[in-house]
């Protein structure tokens, strides 16, 4: 292996170690009960009964130092390659980052004339643009590994990644009253889970109804800055810059080492 090549490998060795410390600090936080679902009357309203979570264990706020560990040295990565792709084309490569863009319009705008300006041949200007998160993806183009490392590399150098959000993906209800029971049709829409957050009203005309048992299930996934999937943004984008990015380059990258 080159030393180019070794150089990077590195990169990601140290970002698959990273990834492996979140997996696992996550599966250990989630082994124990970390929300339920309560009901109580409404004080203001008597025919009413509110729904309500409760989150006992929210999200460590160090999962987003871990992430963001992960996310920069995946970046670092593509800017190694981007980096020897200029020097060996004796380009000026001060200041030289891997070009992630949404649309096809801004890589021609933006990226074309700065990949010229530093003597890339064609064939790799070709590839770089195969790389980007606007083609061959079946996904919407914003949860694209590329432009989810994109968002977040340059969200960790100002502040820290916040992974805070649990998101919930089906919650099921069933509410018993004086023994009998109302069943409550599934809400699948996704909505960020936070304590004491109300998730359901029920209105009903009994007077003097005191006795309420509340079942609720939740299927929740871990979500970083409330948008993107926890292992999207840790697995999800390791995964792209080591099978699609580095194997495409590594051809050429050891051509270029001496």
């Amino acid at each position: 292996m080159t030393a180019l090549l070794e150089g990077i490998n590195l990169k990601l060795v140290r970002a698959q170690k990273h990834v492996d410390e979140l997996r696992h600090t996550v599966r250990q936080a989630q082994g124990g009960s970390r929300h339920e679902i309560v009901g109580d009357f409404d004080p203001k309203r008597p025919h009413e009964i509110v729904l309500r979570v409760r989150v006992y264990e929210p999200p460590d706020p160090y999962w987003g130092a871990i992430l963001g560990d992960t996310i920069q040295n995946c970046r670092a990565v593509l800017d190694h390659i981007y980096t020897a792709l200029v020097d060996g084309a004796r380009g000026n490569s001060r200041r030289a980052y891997f070009p992630i863009y949404k649309t096809s319009g801004e890589f021609k705008r933006r990226a074309v004339p700065t990949l010229k300006k530093h003597r890339l041949p064609s064939g790799q200007r070709t590839l770089i643009e195969t790389l980007q998160p606007y083609n061959g993806t079946s996904q919407p183009i914003t949860n694209h590994p590329g432009w989810v490392l994109r968002q977040l590399a340059n969200s960790d150098k100002h502040r820290a990644l916040v992974t805070n959000h649990l998101v919930q993906t089906t919650l099921g209800l069933q509410v018993t009253i004086e023994g009998h029971v109302i069943p409550i049709p599934p809400n699948k829409e996704p909505f960020v889970l936070e304590d004491d957050a109300e998730v359901a009203r029920l209105t009903f005309f009994h007077e003097g109804t005191r006795e309420v048992n509340v079942k609720g299930r939740l299927q929740t996934r871990l979500f970083v800055e409330g948008e993107w999937p926890l292992i999207l943004a840790s697995e999800g984008v390791l995964t792209w810059v080591r099978d699609d990015v580095v194997s495409r380059f590594a051809p050429i990258l050891r051509k270029l080492s001496p």
